[in-house]
């Protein structure tokens, strides 16, 4: 450097402010080409982001928690706004107030009716490739026209409000600084829906009540939805219910008809076998109906069986091979792999008779099949491979059952069997 210039740089302080606001100004763009990158934003939802946290100011902190400020969950409200800063403002504080009247925080504590016990039954399996909540509504078995004119309307939006209000609770609780998770997958199983449901207005009132809840409370927390085994009549409850959702909703929606060999390889393209029932083209053999009372905790999943401890089998046409596991100490769990050559085949848990879990047809010629059982009762729990429903083809098996017994039990082993 010249001496000249060099004596001006070392008697100037105009330099030294510079070279701060400089360093300040690297560090702030680095900080939100960061952020940008972390939320796979694009120049103008960051823009929208940052006016959205302006014009909130100091709401951010007073009324929403470290998970719901978080810039991640902030964008929810300005994408179902087209990030449209005013109404996506307007949206967030209109929701903190329904939680606040509607005491949402306490959901959880909330015990439906008995009404609710049978019937309305729903799974949550586990999580696709990305981490997001996977949940499987088997909604044709559903009876809401029954719910609604027994006097439950209110009772089946508070449902839905519930099952939401899980899922939202156990992202938060996933969630850390590396990772924010506010999305889920969910699967419609419509097998069995009958055209009765929407033959009553109250009904199908009840179902715009439930998408306005979740549209206005829940915005794009869906990740994508999939609607399996739709019948014909799926397009008239498609068309009745189309206005009260979203482009954005509608645009994540999947129909498939009730061909599996077609949603099945839809459904595996994001979520890993094990994350995926049996039943559903998956190999988690025993996924449970999820129950609400279990809170957060995931039940325990089966493990891989070592190879050493695999026996081979062939399984005529048209019969069953059946092995039969004695349990005498409750708590016990029961773990079960198998495999089979070129086809499908079927399979069910039985205790004494009694069956615990069935899958009509598992592909265990695409995946190793996994079941675990935490055995309550003592007894012979029988483990059965269901080739009856094939007339002409034997199956070649290949299968492992062992028996764990846990070091400590957690004392919930003599309350219900938990099938994971």
């Amino acid at each position: 450097m010249p001496s000249n210039l060099r004596n001006n740089f070392l008697s100037s302080r105009a330099p030294r402010e510079t070279l701060k606001a400089l360093f300040f100004g690297l560090i702030a763009v680095f900080r939100d080409n960061c952020a940008k990158m972390a939320l796979d934003l694009n120049e103008s939802e960051f823009e929208a982001l940052e006016l959205f946290k302006d014009t909130l100011g100091e709401y951010i902190k007073d009324e929403l928690d470290s998970y719901q400020r978080h810039d991640a969950n902030l964008l929810r409200w300005l994408r179902a706004r087209d990030l449209n800063v005013d109404k996506a403002e307007k949206m967030l504080k209109a929701s903190m107030i329904w939680r606040k009247n509607n005491d949402v925080d306490k959901i959880l504590s909330w015990r439906k009716p008995q009404f609710f016990s049978n019937g309305f039954n729903f799974m949550a399996p586990g999580v696709d490739k990305d981490g997001c909540i996977l949940c499987i509504v088997p909604f044709g078995k559903w009876d809401l026209r029954g719910a609604v004119e027994a006097g439950h309307r209110a009772d089946v939006v508070r449902f839905a409000n519930q099952i939401l209000e899980q899922g939202f609770q156990f992202m938060k609780k996933e969630s850390n600084d590396k990772k924010i998770l506010n999305q889920f997958i969910i699967i419609f199983d419509w097998t069995g829906f009958s055209l009765n449901q929407i033959l009553s207005r109250e009904t199908v009132d009840t179902m715009m009540e439930c998408l306005r809840l979740f549209e206005a409370n829940y915005p794009e927390t869906l990740k994508e939805a999939y609607v399996v085994n739709a019948p014909a009549i799926f397009e008239i409850v498609y068309n009745l219910l189309k206005p009260f959702v979203s482009a954005r909703t509608l645009a994540k929606l999947k129909v498939y008809s009730t061909n599996p060999e077609q949603w099945r390889g839809a459904l595996l393209k994001n979520i890993d076998p094990f994350e995926l029932p049996s039943q559903y083209g998956g190999s988690n053999l025993t996924c449970k109906n999820y129950n609400l009372t279990q809170g957060l905790e995931r039940p325990p999943r089966a493990h891989d069986l070592s190879k050493g401890s695999f026996q081979s089998a062939t399984i005529s046409a048209g019969d069953k091979l059946v092995i039969d596991q004695f349990v005498d100490l409750p708590g016990t769990h029961l773990t079960c792999n198998f495999t089979t050559r070129d086809y499908d085949i079927g399979f069910q848990i039985l205790y004494n008779d009694e069956l615990l879990f069935a899958c009509q047809r598992a592909d265990s010629h695409r995946h190793m099949q996994k079941g675990l059982v935490v055995c309550n009762k003592i007894g012979t729990y029988k483990f059965c491979f269901d080739n009856s429903f094939s007339k002409f083809r034997s199956k070649n098996i290949s299968f492992a059952i062992e028996q764990d017994v846990p070091e400590k039990l957690d004392g919930s082993a003599g309350k219900i069997d938990q099938l994971g």
